[in-house]
């Protein structure tokens, strides 16, 4: 039997996970970042652009919008720090200890998002050069949070293990940016006759960013990526995980044939999130810095996707939109052992049956 106890924490009217009893095992014990303080309303207008909360409250609903406008080259900015991303914010509500029912206990601790890469640079230079968002040359922030340590104790506060995570690509941060936030959506309609063609402008400003509707930036997922992520053991150990990212796996774009009457900026591109996040490399280094173990996995990218068909209404006319329902089914997967006598290589192929199911491994 498992008993679940949520509760409001004294001073924070928001109901939150603070027990799971297990029959016969006991009681797992949650205890959460600034659970003591305030916590915002849902309909809080104090979040950043990617929905996180920034502590900025005050603003009006129409001031939530960061004073959108179009710049010399017709793109869409905003220049209003109403949206700016706070990660001493972000971390409220967080997840900050687990105790065991050994007594023992796991401690978080979480940095905000950053990235070097986005779908777009002329984006970033226009939008984020401020030091709200700019960390160094290369790397920006974004919006909420994500892990950075795991400490594990005993029940006598002894330190057992601690794991830390780092998001780096060379000297980079290893992040993607998948969501840009836009705020203001121009869109024209062409109207012809036999002598003449009138150009019809509209202009939308938007409350909330990457209405799918409107935005063609969205992917309608995870605003952040990271295609490499490094753990690191308190002995100096590390495992360095590498994943499939929106660099492999690049969104589709619309084709205009598929178009009736719509501005082309209007069409959503076919989501390849599905194929991103998959683990790709998994390389083991031991306390020397000697490799000692490397997996590597490989994806049938040959096979033809699935996909359903939707029409979509954008603000001026109607268009087909897919979307992708399968993944790339693993194809292989290689793992490479260094032994004191040398090296053990071993290899498991995968095939599958019409229904996508595992026929059989060699």
């Amino acid at each position: 039997k498992v008993n679940y106890k949520y509760g409001p924490i004294p001073g924070n009217p928001v109901m939150m996970l603070k027990e799971v009893s297990l029959s016969g095992v006991g009681s797992y014990l949650m205890e959460y970042y600034d659970s003591d303080t305030s916590f915002p309303y849902h309909t809080s207008t104090a979040i950043d652009h990617w929905g996180y909360y920034n502590g900025k409250e005050g603003y009006e609903p129409q001031l939530a919008i960061p004073d959108p406008y179009f710049n010399r080259d017709q793109y869409p900015c905003f220049r209003s720090t109403s949206r700016d991303p706070n990660s001493n914010y972000a971390i409220k509500g967080m997840l900050q200890k687990i105790t065991y029912p050994t007594k023992g206990y796991s401690l978080f601790s979480y940095q905000g998002h950053d990235f070097s890469q986005a779908m777009d640079h002329y984006y970033l230079r226009e939008n984020f050069s401020s030091s709200a968002y700019k960390i160094d040359a290369n790397t920006w922030r974004a919006g909420g949070m994500r892990i950075w340590k795991i400490e594990d104790y005993n029940q006598d506060n002894t330190l057992a293990k601690t794991s830390e995570y780092r998001y780096k690509l060379s000297s980079k941060s290893s992040g993607i940016l998948t969501i840009l936030p836009k705020y203001m959506y121009q869109y024209y309609i062409l109207t012809s006759t036999s002598i003449d063609i009138e150009k019809v402008i509209g202009v939308i400003e938007l409350m909330e960013p990457n209405v799918d509707e409107l935005i063609s930036s969205s992917t309608k997922g995870n605003h952040i990526e990271y295609c490499e992520v490094e753990e690191v053991n308190s002995d100096g150990s590390y495992t360095l995980y590498s994943y499939t990212s929106q660099t492999d796996y690049p969104d589709e774009e619309v084709s205009g044939a598929t178009l009736w009457d719509v501005d082309m900026q209007a069409a959503l591109p076919i989501s390849m999130e599905g194929q991103r996040g998959k683990p790709f490399t998994t390389v083991v280094v031991n306390a020397q810095g000697d490799v000692v173990k490397r997996i590597d996995n490989e994806y049938d990218t040959s096979k033809e996707l699935d996909r359903v068909f939707e029409a979509k209404l954008a603000p001026v006319g109607v268009y087909e939109h897919a979307i992708i329902t399968e993944n790339y089914p693993l194809k292989s997967v290689t793992t490479t052992t260094r032994l004191k006598n040398g090296v053990l290589k071993s290899q498991v192929d995968y095939e599958y049956n019409k229904r996508n199911q595992i026929a059989t491994t060699t």
